[in-house]
């Protein structure tokens, strides 16, 4: 069974990630492993969209052509050729031959292919290398570009999906493995959506009080170099309140016995009643919960509740009035 978590940029889903992958029954990639591969622009729904939903000549070959990119981004081992020539997370050091799994699987989607003129590929590159390609193209020299042809039925496409899934993670598991948690694998918006793709599968989607959430992001404005916290603040309070409904403006809430939506908070205030609500949810996958042994610490994660209520986070006090005025109903104390 795959277990994925998803959050929306500080929610606290990283204290159901400790709980869970404590379990020993188990097996998780760590917290910093997320499985993009999925929700990514290129990424397995852009290839559904384009082979199933809305198909045309361009936006199928060329919907080949970024999954292709997409998987030399994210493939790669973690030694040092990969490290200074490719970029992504390096998938093939967590996932057992994930390049060539993932390229057999988007070969199975190529019905046919070809040299000729196709200026499709080009709008996707750099601006110079389009001036260089359009000058090289007046001096008479010919460019032909792979072609691509792919056009599936929904339930074909979804059946492909799932045997290549399958064989992507089989070499993930072991004979005391009954559970494999992933992180950010499905979107907290419509998880179902991905979820055809992965037959045996639940999805917890962690929220958090609006308050807490712009406090830690405030606080957190460079993590590696980065500059996480700003991408959830934006320029202020205000674009953080619009970013914020707008996330849970395009929610989907249709009920399903593989979804749980939750909040940070009950992990801490209601533990007993969400253990059993998890416990619940993972029937007829029984979690053994060696909560002594669990990497989750309760005491630790109550320090993030009520933050804006801490004296050294008084510089919030206008902006937690904002919040609480335009986001009441997602106030969870």
């Amino acid at each position: 069974m795959i277990i994925d978590l998803s959050g929306y940029s500080f929610s606290g889903k990283s204290a159901y990630y400790d709980l869970l992958s404590g379990c020993q029954n188990v097996r998780s990639f760590g917290i910093e492993s997320e499985f993009d591969l999925i929700r990514s622009q290129g990424g397995l729904l852009d290839l559904y969209h384009a082979l199933c939903v809305s198909w045309s000549p361009i936006r199928s070959s060329e919907a080949i052509r970024r999954f292709r990119r997409l998987i030399y981004y994210f493939g790669g081992q973690r030694n040092i050729h990969d490290r200074l020539f490719r970029y992504g997370p390096h998938y093939d050091s967590i996932i057992k031959d994930f390049t060539r799994k993932s390229e057999k699987f988007i070969n199975s989607l190529i019905l046919a292919e070809w040299q000729g003129e196709w200026p499709f590929a080009d709008f996707n590159e750099s601006h110079s290398l389009t001036i260089l390609r359009k000058n090289i193209k007046r001096l008479g020299l010919r460019q032909k570009k792979t072609v691509y042809l792919s056009s599936f039925s929904e339930s074909k496409f979804t059946e492909l999906c799932v045997s290549y899934i399958r064989e992507l993670f089989e070499g993930s598991y072991d004979s005391n493995t009954e559970g494999l948690l992933l992180n950010n694998c499905f979107e907290p918006f419509n998880p179902l959506l991905s979820m055809k793709f992965f037959p045996e599968s639940r999805a917890i989607i962690v929220d958090r009080d609006p308050r807490d959430i712009y406090i830690a992001a405030s606080k957190t404005r460079n993590v590696n170099g980065a500059d996480v916290g700003g991408a959830v603040i934006g320029g202020g309070v205000e674009t953080f309140i619009d970013r914020f409904m707008t996330y849970r403006n395009n929610v989907n809430f249709e009920p399903s016995h593989k979804v749980m939506r939750t909040n940070f908070e009950n992990l801490i205030l209601k533990h007993s009643d969400e253990l059993d609500k998890l416990t619940s949810f993972f029937a007829p996958l029984i979690i053994d919960w060696p909560l002594t042994e669990s990497k989750f610490n309760i005491n630790k994660s109550r320090k993030n509740i009520r933050q804006w209520l801490q004296p050294e986070h008084a510089e919030y006090k206008n902006d937690i009035e904002l919040i609480e005025d335009r986001l009441s109903d997602y106030c969870y104390i």
